[in-house]
């Protein structure tokens, strides 16, 4: 009697390399996984495992050059004017408490919500997109079938705000993409943080006047050991938030700062006094709404440069979440600001570094010991 096996589920349709381009960072990371899973033999028991962490890893690396891709493709040959106040990231982890490291990566970072934003910053440049095409349609639709002083000030002004609706395309596109950088940097601090090896010399102690005596040179070499692991792994631990603040200061570094419209009156003049109106009342905007900074609490201390956006989603989304960072000058979590955009997302902050750690006191040893 033979078992018959279940048929495979049907394969995810092939999409055009450039449908996969333009598909959102976290769809398209997505697809990509999905489609590296389905070329993998799943009855090949030896090597399947192998050959899937391959096709997986290529399958990442593929995703992040897309989006590096549409990063340069959004900024290059524009002079794209980004959110300002950021400063490098300078904070001292290993003042912190390893256990207070891992629980602030576990428990206060929802990458599955980053991702949710920057796809929802896809769906704005989708939007803009579309809102730019149309208006060129309508503007050279009616080249020819309207004319006149009215006709060249709507036409020039419609033109004007399809030139901003495709800037603002392009610097949806670019937020997108650094906004699911961020939620990948943060994943992968929580998968690389190394869990803590809890050490007291006042619990050694403990155990060595418990033992047997003839033990007690076997026990302090143990501890000693076990106090070397467990300083390795915080100094690892500290390590991981020091590349988890730098790649989110490379990614918010990128946030673009998003233009509001240009205004249109009959009058000749600008509804902007700081903008520059031209004799058609076409008024090109003075600035950019950036969004303003304040202080966070940090392991350090407080510092300056954060930035926080407008509290509600974009087009109707859920509503964003403000924190404070885990470094004092950490890039984490910056969003662009407008009418169009969600609230900053800024991790939890961590408590400030403790001054009884068990793992820098004595030198490695314990008081009163000169054990070789």
């Amino acid at each position: 009697m033979t078992t018959r096996q279940s048929p495979r589920p049907p394969k995810t349709p092939d999409k055009t390399p450039q449908e996969v381009q333009d598909m959102a960072p976290a769809e398209r990371d997505a697809y990509l996984q999905q489609k590296a899973e389905e070329g993998v033999d799943p009855s090949s028991w030896l090597f399947g495992p192998i050959q899937q962490w391959m096709a997986q890893a290529r399958a990442k690396n593929q995703a992040q050059q897309m989006g590096d891709k549409n990063v340069k493709d959004a900024t290059q040959g524009r002079d794209v004017e980004y959110v300002q106040g950021l400063h490098a990231p300078n904070a001292d982890y290993k003042g912190t408490d390893h256990a207070q490291l891992q629980a602030f990566l576990q428990s206060n970072l929802d990458v599955e919500q980053v991702s949710e934003v920057s796809t929802a910053y896809h769906q704005v440049h989708q939007v803009f997109d579309k809102f730019a095409q149309s208006m060129n349609t309508a503007v050279n639709a009616s080249k020819g079938t309207w004319e006149g002083t009215a006709a060249d000030n709507a036409q020039q002004y419609f033109t004007s705000l399809s030139k901003w609706s495709d800037a603002n395309s392009q610097n949806a596109k670019l937020a997108s993409e650094t906004i699911y950088d961020q939620g990948q940097a943060a994943a992968t601090a929580k998968n690389s943080m190394p869990a803590p090896i809890p050490f007291s010399w006042t619990d050694e102690f403990k155990g060595w006047a418990t033992s047997n005596p003839f033990n007690l040179a076997d026990n302090v070499d143990k501890s000693i050991q076990k106090q070397k692991d467990s300083q390795a792994a915080h100094d690892e631990a500290a390590g991981v938030m020091a590349t988890y603040d730098k790649n989110l200061y490379e990614a918010a570094s990128k946030q673009p700062a998003f233009a509001p419209p240009p205004s249109f009156s009959t009058g000749g003049g600008s509804g902007d006094p700081n903008g520059t109106g031209d004799k058609n009342g076409i008024n090109t905007p003075s600035s950019v709404n950036t969004p303003g900074s304040h202080s966070v609490n940090t392991p350090g201390g407080n510092a300056q440069g954060f930035v926080s956006g407008n509290p509600s989603g974009p087009l109707g989304g859920p509503a964003g979440h403000s924190f404070s960072g885990p470094g004092s000058t950490t890039g984490s979590g910056f969003v662009p600001a407008g009418g169009t955009t969600p609230s900053s997302f800024t991790p939890s902050s961590i408590p400030a570094a403790s001054t009884s750690n068990p793992n820098q006191q004595f030198n490695g040893m314990p008081p009163g010991s000169n054990w070789a």
